[in-house]
């Protein structure tokens, strides 16, 4: 009866996480809640995020700005993507800024942002961060790992993408026996020789 019951919730957990838009907005919205929220207790009223695997975790777009500046910023009532004309994304609810001359990085930036206590994770260049530094004196600049420590707090989603893992788990298992013994016949796990 249990397996049953957990079987089915997987089945449910799967269609929903495979609709289009699966409510991952509400998703993105949480996470983005909960780096306010540490923004708060570290006394930050802004966030510059440049890492890509973070901007991935707060909006659902991967970017790779290789040696140019893409970045996020944060503040308590808004989010603005700043990204460079050959890797435009534009999160929902996001006001995106496209620069096309790598000189105007910097100051496209700074046209973004407000002049308030602001976070800067650990992503940023030395080439952009120093001279942002200089070029506002009157900003308070820490370094911050709130998106960092956000990511290790669960979400509801992904709460549900481990318990339909671990119910399907033993079946994969088994499939996978099968596989290495021989039974299989077939291009399944194991009959490439991985053990």
């Amino acid at each position: 009866m249990r397996m049953a019951v957990a079987a089915g919730e997987a089945r449910r957990v799967r269609r929903e996480l495979s609709a289009p838009g699966a409510g991952h907005g509400l998703v993105y919205s949480t996470r983005l809640e909960r780096v306010r929220g540490l923004m708060r207790r570290r006394q930050l009223e802004q966030l510059i995020i440049t890492q890509p695997q973070s901007i991935y975790y707060l909006t659902g777009e991967w970017v790779a700005p290789m040696d140019r500046l893409d970045a996020l910023i944060i503040t308590g009532d808004d989010v603005r993507m700043l990204c460079y004309n050959l890797a435009v994304i534009e999160p929902e609810n996001c006001k995106t800024v496209i620069y096309s001359d790598m000189g105007r990085a910097l100051p496209c930036l700074m046209e973004l942002m407000e002049r308030v206590p602001t976070g800067i994770d650990g992503g940023m260049a030395a080439r952009f961060c120093l001279p942002l530094i200089e070029a506002m004196p009157e900003v308070r600049f820490t370094a911050s790992d709130c998106v960092d420590a956000a990511r290790m707090i669960c979400d509801a989603l992904k709460d549900r993408v481990v318990i339909h893992m671990n119910v399907f788990a033993p079946h994969r298992r088994r499939a996978a026996g099968r596989a290495h013994s021989g039974e299989s016949g077939g291009r399944e796990a194991g009959a490439c020789g991985h053990r």
